[in-house]
């Protein structure tokens, strides 16, 4: 009956209400907050109180409201949003913007000051200003407060003597430690490591428990004016404890230094008899993981006038190599045998091994299973006890008010274990959450029957839903140039929907994928049952450049440089221009504008004007390109995108015939697979891409071909700081009713993202001339080890071939008739990829060219 009443008022609201908020002149209240509510509310007040949901969501965002009619008063704003401070000494300055994040944009309230004051505090407590204190002014603004913060600090606790009470051998050696405190600030972290220092070396020298405490005693004197700084006495006080010198018998075949490491006196830095147990423990654990299992180690202490005799006496017992693993019953299969048989003794391995068996009989629902081994003459024997298979037979579900347990899809009877009840709560609270139920809780009862063979189970189950909630207001704050309706796109929570947790994390995803802002933050507020997001937003750089210069033999001069902005015209549109020249080689300028979660949230359009000009060997060519692109990139591995490009390409510089002036219209599909850890520095995974492109044909233009081309790339971690990168790759081309595929757009090998060693465009097809005239086949395979030897550099080591053929007909995979190099290269990591440095040596000459090529550029070349 609720449910019908509700949709009648939905569908046929009673009356229009309408929402006002009227804020005070001292009171200065965003507009597009204002008109964002006043917006929402129309919707929002036909399920819920919105003058108490409104209210209450302005006085979580620092607002001071008040009620009257359908009327909200704003009176004022309790946000502080200017913080300064006063009296703050340079020791501290670290802390400046940690304190002004803690303050700014935060209510007012006493608990908020006093925990900055308690830091404040710490902080100059701990650098000698031991009488400090902290006081807070603040100034109502129609912004909200500015929040002075003001130090007094005090007089500064400078130590004018030091004491120190300790055994006389070990006198000077404390005072060496504390020399430079004399005439300085009292800083209790340094005290602190300085006590720390000598706890380390008495601890070497085998004393421990040692006890060393410090004070500061004021040095009274008369002064009848204020002082800045206070004389006070360090005082020491250091007890070494008792030395112990730690002795090992019967270690026939492990070294008294490999057994000292096992201890744990050092790290606990005393001996008890807690440690002493635990460094027995440790003892025997390590001998029955390298082939003894009846060691026993026991522990005696000699106590003696200054120092007491610790001795470990180890009983290693036999050695043993298991010869074979069976298993009791022998109808049962036993997992990871190879780690067990012909191997030494390892309790560790053993104890591996009967966990996999436990966890195999328990998916099947032997939850009670016992497992015990058994060594007989270099057999290791495994004695399973499966005990009673527990099986679910029937359920019951109560309080399930959405019908959720449908999504269980219990399939009875099945075997039942702990971690089976786990996951049918873990399902069911996951089906609520979704609901718009995020407070609701799932507890399951078992009812056990006992039969000969087997425990049948009831599984009781009782569902507290709690509140169903709804999207209430849905806040965008933050935007200063960008205008919040050409963004709308990017927006999939909308107020008056069943409330969704996933959909929340979602909504976060596309912001931060968006790259149109550098800081996305979600706020949930919860009133009245509906939930209300705040989305905080602070967008991307207006203005962003970076760029490299360098040389190289293959290309000579070069230059990149990257200029974008967010959103400067706020239309939601990122910008960027790139450039790269080349002296050798030429040169590219791409301005490209793109828009995200744009037709819809999983994809994005783009346009690019190029203008390119490719120097090769034998012919130089100029193209402008227009390209238009729509992206899919809602998949969580796969890219996607279909583009067309209308190009006007001129080929000079050459005494190859052909055309010199083209136009090109060129539809297009590419996709990318990637399952690499990571974008700008991979480290493993791999990654597919695959290009389809039409030029011509029914399109128009002086071209008329298609061509494929795909690249395979994999990496392979070998050791903690190394990396094998290999990549494949293959293209065709073939052209369309027996046209010709002008020079410009045939495939070319060569250069730093190819062949290393080669000249740009000079692995190619010649003509009766010598000229490089390209082919419309290739393939490229190339492998590479890469080192990171330090935290921003990579050292390479690497192997490139490849061959360009005439006509596909004529693609052969010889790696013998290939063009190959074998080189080394520098990187310096920067955050969006690697600046480049590779030397290339050639292992197939090309005549005119030297030994090897040396390339300076940006990104890796796979």
């Amino acid at each position: 009956m609720k449910k019908l009443l509700f949709l009648l008022l939905t569908l046929f609201p009673l009356h229009a209400f309408s929402l006002e908020i009227v804020t005070d002149k001292n009171v200065y209240l965003d507009k597009s907050l204002i008109k964002q509510i006043e917006k929402q509310s129309q919707e929002l007040c036909k399920f819920t109180d919105c003058m108490e949901v409104t209210s209450s969501l302005l006085n979580y965002l620092g607002y001071k409201t008040s009620v009257k009619g359908d009327k909200i008063f704003v009176e004022s704003c309790e946000t502080i949003r200017k913080v300064i401070l006063k009296g703050v000494p340079e020791e501290i300055s670290d802390s400046f913007e940690t304190i002004r994040i803690i303050l700014l944009k935060k209510r007012l309230s006493k608990e908020l000051l006093e925990n900055v004051r308690q830091l404040l505090l710490l902080r100059l407590r701990s650098l000698g200003y031991r009488s400090c204190e902290v006081e807070f002014l603040k100034e109502a603004t129609p912004t909200g407060y500015i929040l002075t913060v003001e130090v007094n600090t005090g007089p500064l606790f400078v130590v004018n003597k030091i004491e120190i009470v300790a055994p006389d051998e070990f006198k000077p050696f404390v005072k060496e430690i504390f020399h430079g405190f004399y005439r300085e600030p009292v800083n209790i972290n340094r005290i602190k490591s300085a006590a720390e220092k000598i706890e380390d070396f008495f601890v070497k020298k085998g004393y421990y428990n040692v006890s060393i405490k410090y004070s500061l005693i004021p040095i009274k004197e008369k002064r009848y004016f204020i002082e800045e700084k206070k004389s006070v006495v360090l005082f020491i006080k250091v007890k070494p404890g008792k030395q112990y010198e730690v002795r090992f018998k019967g270690n026939r075949n492990f070294s008294t230094e490999e057994l000292k490491k096992l201890l744990t006196f050092k790290t606990a830095k005393s001996v008890d008899e807690f440690e002493i147990e635990n460094s027995v423990e440790n003892i025997e654990n390590f001998y029955k993981n390298n082939g003894y299992p009846y060691v026993k180690v026991t522990a005696e202490t000699e106590e003696k006038e200054k120092k007491a005799i610790l001795t470990f006496v180890i009983n290693e017992g036999k050695y043993v190599v298991i010869k074979d693993v069976k298993a009791i019953p022998e109808s049962f299969e036993i997992p990871e045998i190879k780690l067990l048989s012909g191997k030494p003794f390892s309790l560790e391995k053993i104890n591996r091994v009967v966990t996999g068996i436990k966890i195999e009989l328990m998916k099947k629902g032997y939850r009670d299973a016992k497992v015990l081994y058994q060594l007989k003459e270099g057999t290791l024997i495994l004695k399973v006890a499966p005990g009673k298979k527990y099986v679910v037979e029937s359920f019951s579900i109560s309080g399930d008010v959405i019908s959720c347990y449908r999504k269980l899809k219990l399939k009875l009877p099945i075997p039942y274990s702990k971690k089976v009840a786990e996951k049918l709560k873990e399902q069911l609270l996951t089906c609520y959450v979704e609901k718009g139920y995020p407070s609701a809780s799932v507890k399951i009862e078992e009812r056990i029957e006992e039969n000969e063979e087997k425990n049948s189970v009831h599984l009781m189950i009782s569902v507290s839903p709690g509140k169903r909630y709804r999207f209430g207001y849905v806040l965008v704050d933050g935007l200063k140039r960008t205008r919040l309706k050409t963004v709308k796109n990017l927006f999939i929570l909308r107020p008056t929907e069943i409330y969704s947790r996933k959909k929340v994390v979602e909504q976060y995803a596309i912001l931060s994928e968006s790259r149109l802002f550098s800081k996305v933050n979600i706020d949930s507020f919860k009133t009245d049952g509906c939930i209300s997001e705040i989305i905080m937003l602070r967008e991307g750089q207006r203005l962003h450049i970076k760029g490299f210069a360098g040389y190289g033999t293959d290309s000579g001069y070069v230059l990149n440089g990257l200029l974008s902005s967010t959103s400067p015209l706020g239309l939601g549109i990122k910008y960027s221009l790139f450039g790269n020249y080349r002296q050798k080689e030429g040169y590219d300028a791409v301005l490209r504008l793109t828009k995200p979660a744009f037709p819809s949230k999983d994809y994005e359009i783009s346009y690019a004007i190029v203008k390119k000009e490719q120097i090769y060997e034998s012919f130089t060519t100029d193209r402008i390109i227009y390209n238009f692109a729509i992206g899919r990139s809602g998949l969580k591995y796969l890219k996607q995108t279909w583009g067309m490009e209308v190009a006007r390409e001129k080929v000079t510089e050459t005494s190859i015939k052909t055309e010199k002036n083209f136009v090109k219209r060129t539809i297009y599909y590419a996709q990318v697979y990637d399952r690499r850890n990571n974008v700008s520095n991979p480290s493993k995974g791999y990654m597919i891409g695959l290009k389809f492109s039409l030029s011509g044909g029914v399109l128009g233009g002086d071209t008329d071909y298609y061509m494929t081309k795909m690249k395979v790339l994999y990496l392979l971690p070998l050791f903690r700081k190394s990396v094998v990168a290999l990549r494949a790759g293959i293209g065709i081309m073939e052209p369309i009713r027996g046209s010709n595929i002008p020079i410009q757009d045939r495939f070319y090998l060569g250069g730093a993202e190819s062949v290393r060693g080669y000249k740009y465009g000079t692995i190619s097809p010649m003509d009766e001339k010598g000229n490089f005239i390209g082919g419309n086949a290739y393939g490229v395979l190339s492998v590479e080890e890469r080192f990171n030897f330090k935290k921003n550099l990579q050292f390479a080591i690497f192997y490139d071939s490849g061959n360009v053929f005439p006509q596909t007909k004529d693609f052969k995979l010889n790696l013998s008739d290939w063009y190959s190099s074998v080189g080394f290269g520098l990187r310096y990591i920067t955050p969006v990829g690697p600046l480049r440095f590779d030397y290339g040596y050639k292992l197939k000459k090309i005549p005119g060219q030297g030994k090897g090529r040396i390339h300076i550029s940006f990104g890796f070349p796979f």
